[in-house]
């Protein structure tokens, strides 16, 4: 899906703002220690992003969210495999 489409789809941004909402809640859970195997990892913004969404959502530029997806989704993801990994 390319961003017009994205944007045109008000499910698709629906869905793509509840599993930003769901990161940021599940990254504010993980510990300062572990957080510390990823330093890398925005954790302070994945959790603020949650913030933003929950209680702004009037507000919520779905272009900008289009962007987060495409720029910082993946390197949180292999940050969180990275973790998961060192516990294998």
């Amino acid at each position: 899906m390319d961003q017009p489409a994205f944007l045109a789809d008000p499910m698709a941004c629906d869905a793509v703002a509840m599993n930003l909402l769901a990161i940021g809640e599940n990254a504010s859970k993980i510990s300062t220690a572990v957080r510390a195997l990823a330093p890398d990892a925005d954790w302070r913004d994945a959790i603020n992003l949650r913030h933003r969404i929950a209680h702004g959502y009037d507000d919520l530029s779905f272009s900008v969210l289009w962007s987060i997806v495409v720029v910082e989704l993946d390197p949180l993801a292999e940050a969180v495999a990275r973790i998961t990994l060192s516990d294998a």
